[in-house]
């Protein structure tokens, strides 16, 4: 299996290769194990960069109990596999293999599995300032 490849030293590099079968699972809304109904691998390097690219996996019928999240800056989600709600304030939008969404985080926003396979999707995030899980 090949390592993962960066360049230069940690905050400082200029690039980071994460090989398919070297991806981390990361803490996000405090959860890091595997059960739960969402998972997140980490495409790049935690190092202060301006963007978090994440692959997350979600299990179907299940919705993040803490509620939704609010945070400065933008979110990308591309669904790779399944389908998933985006909810957005009040406003629901079901995504399936192929489709994209791309929104300011200011708003609430919840992702959640919507069919009875699980979805993966690949999520780009924008953080800004510390996430705040309303």
């Amino acid at each position: 299996m090949e390592k993962n490849a960066c360049c230069g030293e940690a905050g400082e590099r200029r690039y980071c290769v994460v090989r398919r079968g070297r991806r981390q699972p990361v803490a996000r809304f405090g959860v890091i194990d595997g059960n739960s109904p969402l998972r997140y691998f980490l495409l790049g390097e935690e190092n202060g960069r301006a963007l978090e690219p994440f692959l997350i996996t979600l299990k179907p019928g299940t919705i993040r109990e803490e509620g939704s999240s609010e945070h400065s800056g933008e979110e990308f989600l591309f669904v790779l596999e399944g389908k998933v709600v985006i909810t957005l304030l009040d406003h629901e939008e079901v995504l399936e293999v192929g489709d994209s969404i791309h929104y300011q985080a200011t708003l609430p926003h919840r992702v959640a599995c919507a069919g009875e396979e699980p979805a993966t999707v690949l999520a780009v995030v924008h953080a800004g300032e510390e996430m705040i899980i309303l």
